[in-house]
């Protein structure tokens, strides 16, 4: 129950006041003839789902309402979107810490049975910094052997090295050969065994990201990397933009400085 918690509440986003108003409330549906108006210390209940438009299509990347989860024609998933069941409706106490901010304030005044989007703009979504954008080439070439340290040898293999060994690499999806390891230096020469025209998957081949070798010989390597926009890697970077043969991998996450929309329906007050 706590992981599914967590994950629908890291996906409501901040909505503050602006001019008196909470900006990017709109009613879908008039408010019904009920007396009693969401408050501040009210425990409400609601379902919901978050998405995002690109180039003018709704991508759902979260939510508690089943029917909206199984549908994937209807209620296309963004590459973050994970299935968590069951789905319960989601409760939270308004003007708690329980949840971020903008739901409380975007919520507050709602009657039950109301239903509503929140829409929010980058601004005032998840924070968004353009430091944390790695450029890469499209086109890579690296030497066959390489002299690196032992704790970078763990990091991409996972394993202490040995001479003679091999260990798969997993920052390139190839086998590492241990040529030597020199422990006085922290150091290990290994050789990259990646052969010519094969494609190398680092993440699986469930994930479009991608090494094609496309030279090979005894002292260099050149391949070029297969990606795709938005392709999301396990370790959450995504693929933001490919262009003149430069591939930007984006270390912020996912929904920052994105437009976010909330499809929300307020189906009970639990406690006043």
């Amino acid at each position: 129950m706590k992981a599914v918690y967590y994950a629908i509440t890291i996906i409501l986003v901040l909505i503050i006041a602006v001019v008196g108003t909470y900006f990017g409330y709109q009613s879908l549906s008039y408010k019904p003839n009920y007396s009693d108006y969401v408050k501040n210390g009210y425990t409400v209940s609601i379902y919901y789902y978050g998405f995002i438009i690109i180039n003018g299509t709704k991508y759902i990347f979260d939510t508690n309402i089943k029917y909206v989860a199984q549908n994937n024609q209807t209620y296309i998933k963004a590459p973050i979107f994970r299935y968590h069941p069951p789905f319960y409706p989601f409760n939270f106490t308004v003007g708690s810490d329980q949840v971020i901010k903008g739901l409380s304030l975007g919520i507050l005044n709602w009657t039950v049975g109301e239903k509503g989007i929140i829409y929010v703009p980058p601004s005032l979504g998840y924070p968004y910094n353009s430091s944390k954008i790695v450029y890469l080439n499209a086109t890579e070439n690296i030497p066959r052997y390489q002299e690196i340290s032992i704790n970078e040898f763990k990091n991409r293999t996972g394993q202490t090295p040995l001479t003679g060994m091999t260990a798969r690499d997993n920052e390139f999806g190839w086998n590492d050969i241990v040529i030597s390891v020199n422990s006085l230096n922290n150091s290990v020469l290994i050789m990259n065994d990646a052969q010519l025209n094969q494609i190398y998957y680092p993440y699986g081949t469930n994930v479009t990201y991608a090494y094609r070798v496309t030279y090979s010989n005894q002292t260099d390597i050149k391949l070029n990397i297969i990606t795709q926009n938005n392709t999301v890697l396990p370790n959450g970077v995504y693929v933001s933009s490919i262009q003149n043969n430069r591939i930007a991998l984006n270390y912020n996450f996912y929904l920052a400085g994105k437009p976010l929309y909330f499809y929300v329906e307020l189906i009970n007050i639990v406690t006043k």
